[in-house]
């Protein structure tokens, strides 16, 4: 009776490492299939940033946009300065497929009112330089799914 239990066991601990392994496997494609994508078929517009966030030796800018009138929101990645760059604008580069996915050039201020305004901000968001992203959209876990195998909603 113990060695069938044991047997069990050291299946059950075999499928969970095997599991564990082809997921990680699957974020890393996922990541490259992003990056490919906003390298080949990003768009390019203007992102405002709105928050800043330091753990030991990263650092992370999120960074809210407008497309055809949503706003959305992603991590830009990590930014030279620190929390300075809240509340200014820069050229982004975002992923039509996977919403949320974005790379902010951080070396690209933009501070024409006019470019920002044609963006989709308003004259309210480039009078604050806080966290106003209450109404930013996050993609959902199904939406990067069907972005991933490429299935319309």
């Amino acid at each position: 009776m113990k060695k069938i239990g044991i047997k069990i066991i050291g299946v059950i601990s075999i499928i969970s490492i095997i599991s564990f392994f082809l997921f990680f496997l699957f974020l890393l494609f996922e990541g490259s299939l992003i990056r490919k994508d906003i390298k080949l078929n990003g768009k390019v517009t203007v992102g405002k940033c709105i928050s800043h966030s330091q753990y030991k030796r990263a650092k992370f800018d999120y960074l809210i946009y407008n497309i055809d009138g949503i706003r959305y929101k992603g991590e830009g990645g990590s930014s030279v300065g620190s929390s300075e760059n809240v509340g200014k604008f820069y050229k982004i580069r975002y992923s039509e497929k996977f919403k949320g996915s974005l790379e902010a050039f951080f070396d690209r201020e933009v501070t024409d009112t006019a470019q920002i305004l044609k963006a989709g901000f308003t004259k309210r968001d480039i009078g604050t330089s806080g966290n106003d992203s209450i109404f930013a959209c996050e993609a959902s876990l199904k939406q990067e799914i069907y972005a991933i195998l490429n299935i319309k909603e």
